[in-house]
């Protein structure tokens, strides 16, 4: 069987938005695999057609980027070093894996806390 692995840990919003590309690839002879963050493993307890996969990191709502902030506080360095390691890790893990397909959808850094 064809493997893809999505890579979009977060947030809720863009994962639903996902959630019918993942039934797409599924119902055309891929095994689907999807890097997430870990509060939001939970979102794929219905949906049997993906296999949540964590690095042990969740989204921290409050480590979010914002287009407001002057400057970043050593606390935000913490939060999106983390997330680049994350994000190192899951393409790490995609490419051990020989995946078919990697999905790459992710854009920015959520801000991940481990």
């Amino acid at each position: 069987m064809k493997k893809v692995i999505f890579i979009q840990p977060a947030k809720l919003g863009d994962l639903i938005i996902l959630t019918p590309a993942a039934k797409y690839y599924s119902e055309n002879g891929y095994s689907v695999e999807w890097l997430v963050y870990d509060n939001f493993l939970s979102y794929f307890r219905a949906i049997d057609y993906v296999k949540p996969i964590s690095f042990k990191c969740s989204l921290d709502p409050n480590g979010y980027y914002s287009n407001y902030k002057k400057r970043y506080s050593m606390a935000e360095k913490v939060e999106i070093d983390t997330s680049i390691q994350y994000f190192k890790k899951a393409r790490e893990y995609a490419i051990s894996q020989k995946a078919d397909l990697i999905l790459d959808i992710a854009w920015g850094f959520a801000g991940c806390k481990q």
